[in-house]
């Protein structure tokens, strides 16, 4: 008894086919994602904002929201790629805009400030701690399926 083993060459090219854009689709797999990251941590970003500043009761010093800041918040534009690193992407407050008479008031607003009594509305730190949560979760779908795609076991 006795058992053949010979190579396959028809199969074998299939396979070489199959995984030979690999890749390029996790290249466009990892944009995608990084996309959709910066999408969401804007929305992110303007919902905290919201939320721990400008849906919050006015101080006593009696400031007016100009929502400035909100404003501000936006993606950079163009997602990088680099060998090691992959796709990268940055979401950001602008400077331009929300600078007030050459003061940049979102870093204070999101730390606070003991001198001046201002508490911190950690706005920019709760978007930043979400955002590493779902961008894990996305990229694990996000490779499940790239898997799935590739018919990797």
């Amino acid at each position: 008894m006795s058992v053949r083993i010979a190579f396959d060459e028809a199969a074998f090219a299939r396979v070489v086919d199959r995984y030979k854009d690999a890749p390029a689709r996790v290249a466009l797999v990892q944009r995608g994602l990084v996309s959709w990251a910066m999408t969401e941590g804007v929305a992110q970003a303007k919902h905290f904002i919201d939320q721990l500043v400008y849906d919050a009761p006015v101080s006593r010093s009696g400031y007016r929201r100009t929502k400035a800041t909100r404003r501000a918040i936006s993606k950079r534009e163009g997602i990088s790629w680099s060998r090691g690193v992959g796709a990268a992407g940055e979401i950001h407050v602008d400077r331009f805009v929300a600078n007030r008479d050459d003061f940049y008031y979102p870093a204070i607003l999101n730390r606070g400030r003991s001198d001046i009594h201002y508490y911190p509305r950690p706005f920019w730190a709760a978007t930043a701690s979400v955002m590493k949560i779902r961008y894990r979760q996305q990229g694990a779908l996000a490779l499940r399926e790239l898997k799935q795609r590739l018919l990797i076991d």
